[in-house]
């Protein structure tokens, strides 16, 4: 309980530092100019210190990596969920990465009906279209699932756990992008978005807990955060 408690400090630790930075001069004016796919790249590397604070402190009492998930896992093992039909991972990947960007992209496109868009900054932007999807995967599966899971999964159990990382990753969606927080967000759409994150949060914390690695998570994830960063793209 120690070790799950000290995690969650971190957490909060982390995202105090990350507020702390977000109300500076400089980064509220870097905000205001630079394009919205620029600086949501930086946000994404400062949301990367409660990352690096749970690890490290995870890391400090010595759990290892294939602990943490940290390892490429057996994508052989087949999923623990009915609605899949127990397939192997390595057949359900690309499947479900395609499916959940398509809806994805769905709604992205729904949302964004009323604004206009440009595809003048995609040539531009194309570094950054690659290292998002594949860095903010990477760093919100470490800080909403692989070390939750390894901490809170001998205390609370499978079920529990992943219940309780799939509505925190749901809330931290609430005001995202897609959310309320992008071009014609409401509360309803914030409540939709939380409530498809939750649910994606689900398969890709069970994708982590069958597989025993991340790379099944990762990949499905990062063809929705292909989809999220297109948006920001996309908008003049």
């Amino acid at each position: 309980m120690r070790l799950f408690v000290g995690i969650t400090l971190g957490w909060a630790l982390g995202y105090l530092a990350v507020s702390v930075i977000y109300s500076t001069p400089v980064w509220l004016d870097y905000q205001r100019h630079a394009p919205a796919y620029q600086w949501v790249m930086v946000d994404s590397l400062v949301q990367a210190i409660p990352m690096a604070l749970m690890l490290g402190m995870a890391m400090a009492v010595g759990m290892r990596r294939s602990q943490l998930y940290l390892v490429k896992g057996d994508l052989h093992a087949r999923s623990s969920m009915g609605l899949f039909g127990h397939r192997s991972w390595r057949v359900l990947i690309i499947p479900l990465a395609i499916v959940l960007a398509a809806i994805s992209l769905s709604f992205l496109l729904f949302r964004l009906r009323s604004q206009t868009l440009t595809t003048s900054a995609v040539t531009s932007a194309l570094p950054i279209l690659i290292l998002f999807p594949v860095l903010n995967a990477i760093n919100e599966e470490i800080r909403f699932r692989n070390v939750f899971l390894a901490a809170g999964l001998p205390l609370f159990g499978p079920t529990s756990i992943l219940l309780m990382t799939s509505v925190f990753f749901g809330l931290a969606h609430f005001g995202s992008f897609l959310g309320t927080s992008g071009a014609g967000g409401t509360t309803a759409s914030g409540l939709v978005y939380a409530g498809g994150a939750a649910l994606i949060g689900w398969i890709l914390g069970r994708a982590t807990l069958d597989t025993g690695g991340m790379v099944a998570a990762w990949i499905i994830h990062g063809a929705s955060d292909l989809v999220l960063i297109l948006g920001y793209v996309l908008l003049r």
